[in-house]
């Protein structure tokens, strides 16, 4: 699978770079590059920061909704992130809960990365072809 998306994401940045290069004058061309590299670390950092969000607040949510409190889920998710080994010193029963909690928060933490691809693939539906006669 990460090949997969790995081979993707090159497609897309060399497919990317190729437009540009083609839809600009010569002389813009390095601040063209430098923009898109710039746009697509701030995407990259946007994105992460969303994502991450998204999971540490489902996360809290579901552990006190399971938990019946919301100390006992603050105590746990503290000491969970400083070391997951700490799932382990927790009953079973609660240690599967939390378990159970973390992975309804991971597939929440996608759903933003699903509105975004969303987004990208109805913007490339306004981008105009051009030949590259160079």
């Amino acid at each position: 699978m990460y090949l997969l998306t790995s081979l993707i994401n090159y497609l897309a940045i060399t497919t990317t770079l190729i437009a540009i290069i083609a839809n600009v004058a010569p002389e813009d061309t390095a601040v063209a590059i430098a923009c898109s590299y710039l746009f697509r670390s701030l995407g990259t950092t946007l994105g992460i920061s969303i994502s991450t969000a998204t999971l540490q607040q489902m996360l809290r949510v579901n552990l006190a909704q399971e938990l019946g409190g919301a100390d006992r889920a603050r105590e746990i998710e503290e000491q969970v992130r400083l070391s997951l080994d700490y799932i382990r010193k927790l009953d079973p029963d609660v240690a599967a809960i939390v378990r159970n909690c973390y992975a309804i928060a991971t597939q929440w933490a996608f759903v933003p990365v699903a509105v975004f691809v969303g987004f990208a693939i109805a913007s490339s539906l306004f981008i105009r072809e051009k030949k590259l006669d160079r």
